[in-house]
C-alpha cells in the first residue's frame, strides 16, 4: 500500500490543447456609431406569427413546429452532436473494467512422479483503471470540438424552426390570397354572365352593336379562363402546407385547410425600421451556425496535430485469484499492476 498514490498520477496529468490554433473572429471595418439618430430595439421575438392576430395561423405554425420532418431531423442531429460531446468529454476521463475467470481442469504427468492427478480450479476476479495522459491536447480537442458542434446543431435546430414557422406563414397568406383571388374571379364571372344578359337583349331591341356583345363575351372567356388555373395553384398551396404541417396524404386528401381571419381584418405588425445596424446579424441562427462549425474545425486542427505525437497511456490492475474458485475471497495470492 506504500505505492498506492501512484494510481493517482494519472488524474494529476490533465492535457491542455496546446497544439489548436487559438480562434480569433473575422474582424470587418465597422464605424464607430451609427450613422443616424434614431435607432429603433428590434426584439427577439420568436413567436412573431402571433402578432397577426390570428388564431387559425398559429394552430398551423404550432401544429408544424410539431409534426415537420425536417425540424425532427434537426433535433435529431442535435442530441448526435450532444451524444458525441459526452463519447468525447468521457475520453478525458480514467476507464474502469472488471474482469473476472474461472479455469477447470486436471494435468496429466508421468505415472513415476509424485504429483497426484487431481481436477484443480483457477479463479480471478480484478479490475482494471487505464488513462491516457492527454499531454498534447489530443483528447481535449475533440471535448471543445464536440461541444462547439453541439452549439452549432442547437443553432441549426433554432434556425429550422425559424424556417419552417416562416414557409408555414407565407403558403397560408399565399392560400388567402389565391382564395381572395378565386372569389374575385367568381363573382366577376357572375356579373360578366349578367352584363352578356343584358348586352344581349340590348343587341336584339338594336340599342348596341354586334361588337359590344363580343366584348362582353371576351371577357367572360377570359374570366372563364383563368378561374382553373387559380383553382390549380390554390389546390397545390394547401396540399404543400398540408406537407409542412406534417399531415399524412389520406389528411391532405380528405382534410379541407381551416381558414382564419379574413385578409383586411389581420393585425398589421409594427414594420421592422428600414435602418437597423448590421450587429443584429449576429442574431441569426444559420450565420451564428456556421461559426460554430468554424470553432469546431478550428480544435479539430489541434486534434489532427497531436495525432502525430506518441500516445501515453497508464493502467493499473489489481484483484484476488486462488486455485479453487470455491475460496476464492480467502485468496491464497494478491497480485497489483501498473504498468505505461
Amino acid at each position: 500500500m506504500k505505492r498506492s498514490p501512484i494510481l493517482l498520477l494519472p488524474v494529476l496529468l490533465a492535457g491542455c490543447a496546446w497544439l489548436a490554433p487559438t480562434y480569433h473572429r473575422p474582424q470587418m471595418p465597422m464605424p464607430d456609431k451609427w450613422g443616424t439618430a434614431q435607432t429603433a430595439a428590434t426584439p427577439d421575438d420568436s413567436t412573431w406569427w402571433r402578432s397577426y392576430g390570428d388564431p387559425v395561423l398559429d394552430g398551423l405554425v404550432d401544429e408544424a413546429l410539431k409534426n415537420n420532418d425536417d425540424l425532427a431531423l434537426a433535433g435529431a442531429k442535435l442530441q448526435q452532436a450532444r451524444a458525441q460531446y459526452k463519447y468525447a468529454f468521457a475520453n478525458q476521463l480514467p476507464s474502469i473494467s472488471v474482469a473476472g475467470a474461472d479455469a477447470y481442469g486436471r494435468v496429466h504427468l508421468k505415472d513415476e512422479l509424485p504429483t497426484p492427478h487431481r481436477m484443480s480450479n483457477l479463479g480471478f476476479v480484478g479490475g482494471m483503471l487505464n488513462y491516457e495522459v492527454d499531454l498534447w491536447g489530443k483528447n481535449a480537442s475533440l471535448s471543445k470540438a464536440a461541444k462547439a458542434g453541439v452549439r452549432a446543431a442547437g443553432y441549426g435546430h433554432a434556425a429550422a424552426r425559424l424556417s419552417i414557422a416562416a414557409a408555414t406563414a407565407k403558403l397560408y397568406f399565399s392560400l388567402r390570397a389565391l382564395d381572395s383571388e378565386r372569389d374575385i374571379l367568381q363573382r366577376t364571372i357572375q356579373t360578366q354572365t349578367e352584363l352578356l344578359a343584358l348586352v344581349q337583349r340590348q343587341h336584339e331591341v338594336g340599342a348596341v352593336d354586334a361588337l359590344a356583345v363580343q366584348n362582353v363575351t371576351e371577357q367572360l372567356d377570359a374570366a372563364q379562363a383563368a378561374l382553373p388555373d387559380v383553382e390549380d395553384q390554390r389546390g397545390k398551396a394547401e396540399s404543400a402546407l398540408a406537407v409542412m404541417l406534417g399531415r399524412s396524404p389520406e389528411q391532405i386528401i380528405g382534410q379541407a385547410m381551416d381558414r382564419g381571419k379574413n385578409i383586411d381584418e389581420l393585425t398589421i405588425p409594427i414594420p421592422t425600421p428600414p435602418e437597423i445596424p448590421s450587429t443584429l446579424l449576429e442574431r441569426r441562427p444559420d450565420i451564428a451556425m456556421h461559426e460554430q462549425t468554424l470553432i469546431a474545425s478550428n480544435f479539430n486542427i489541434g486534434f489532427a496535430r497531436a495525432a502525430y505525437f506518441p500516445t501515453i497511456s497508464l493502467a493499473s490492475l489489481a484483484g484476488v485469484n486462488n486455485i479453487d474458485i470455491d475460496n476464492l475471497y480467502r485468496a491464497t495470492t494478491r497480485s497489483w499492476t501498473l504498468a505505461a
